[in-house]
């Protein structure tokens, strides 16, 4: 998008016209390029006007096209925000539909406490009613619980699972005993 050729100088224009008029008679560009520097040194301010004219009108032509281009951007980035904003709008409505269709059925609240219980927030057992299910708190669906099985191929009703550990609470009680 950026494209836009940089102005020149009054230099550069004389350069590129005396380049094009040395170019058959020096065949060394360095040389050439030091011929150059000195005859614009060398040039009287009216001689040099037709040069500085060309790169007066330069310049105006990359600032209109700068402008131009600053435009572009500007609506560009104006319609990119209008897009993104009509996303958000979507999405935040999209997201409030949820919400009041989570609010209406009160049978998705069936396995799920709140988050603050399940980190032991306001747990502090005094009576103060404050570890109460409050509305508004932030609600965590648990799993359902797996159906026991009997592994064990003894045709016994006892389980094999006595002899797992059992946690609770993340402590480790100790081993119930099968008595035999």
């Amino acid at each position: 998008m950026s494209g836009i050729v940089a102005a020149k100088s009054a230099y550069s224009f004389y350069t590129q016209a005396q380049h094009a008029a040395l170019k058959g008679v020096v065949d060394d560009l360095g040389e050439r390029m030091k011929r150059i520097g000195e005859s614009w040194k060398s040039l009287s301010d009216e001689e040099k006007a037709q040069y500085e004219e060309e790169a007066a009108k330069d310049k105006a032509r990359f600032e209109r096209e700068s402008k131009a281009r600053d435009l572009q951007v500007l609506e560009e980035q104006a319609r990119k925000r209008a897009e993104l904003t009509e996303m958000t709008d979507d999405r935040r409505c999209k997201k409030q539909a949820r919400v009041e269709s989570d609010d209406d059925d009160d049978d998705d609240d069936i396995g799920a406490f709140p988050l603050s219980k399940a980190f032991g927030a306001d747990d502090d057992d005094d009576d103060d009613d404050d570890d109460d299910l409050d509305e508004d708190a932030e609600m965590v669906a648990l799993p359902p619980m797996p159906a026991a099985e009997d592994d064990d191929d003894d045709d016994d009703d006892d389980d094999d699972d006595d002899d797992k550990p059992i946690i609770l609470m993340g402590k480790q009680e100790s081993t119930p005993t099968k008595k035999k």
